[in-house]
């Protein structure tokens, strides 16, 4: 079989147009799947049906019905995961197609200050 894939890398954080490019190809595009292996907050919003929607950890694919998996070793932000989850319930976001790796890494606020001084001492 012959498999087509897509991938979108970023070599900058913020505003180099990664969430511009994914919605643009989300929106002419099929797909059966996306991935996040790694990455951060996201610090871009976009406009879904009618509404700035802003989601952190959560990939926009899943707004498309699209399975969305978030893979090993993503350090995840918990509350900020918790937040996306709050806004896709509010616009009857099925979660159903979202799927978390048994190894990706939840962080609360506490341990991303660790993981700061880790860094810093590094």
């Amino acid at each position: 079989m012959n498999y087509q894939s897509d991938i979108l890398i970023g070599l900058q954080n913020f505003n180099e147009g990664k969430t511009t490019q994914l919605i643009r190809i989300l929106k002419d595009s099929y797909y059966d799947l996306c991935i996040k292996v790694n990455g951060g907050t996201e610090t871009s919003s976009i406009i879904y049906r009618d509404k700035y929607i802003h989601l952190k950890e959560i990939p926009y694919s899943i707004l498309f019905d699209i399975d969305t998996f978030i893979s090993d070793y993503c350090i995840i932000n918990y509350e900020n995961f918790k937040e996306d989850i709050e806004v896709l319930k509010s616009l009857n976001i099925s979660l159903k197609r979202l799927f978390l790796s048994n190894n990706a890494i939840l962080v609360n606020d506490n341990s991303l200050n660790y993981f700061e001084i880790y860094k810093n001492a590094l």
